[in-house]
């Protein structure tokens, strides 16, 4: 399952990586989005617009393209 695949305020950890391209799977380790994060999907903003996404405190956005790179597991 990937990251767009969880429900609005669903909790899941990061189970894989290797999908997203280097420098982004880079910047996302440096945010904290990492193999076994646990993150919390907050916000689909319309228009195939970014993913909102918390991980320790602090929410970020993805581009939907990366955000369906990212494989997670239910907790």
């Amino acid at each position: 399952m990937n990251l767009l695949n969880v429900d609005k305020g669903g909790t899941v950890r990061v189970a894989d990586l290797s999908g997203v391209h280097a420098q982004a799977r880079r910047r996302l380790t440096d945010l904290g989005i990492m193999e076994s994060a646990i993150v919390s999907l907050k916000k689909l903003l319309p228009f195939g617009g970014p993913v909102l996404v918390e991980t320790n405190g602090q929410w970020v956005a993805l581009r939907r393209k990366e955000a369906a790179s990212i494989l997670v597991d239910s907790l």
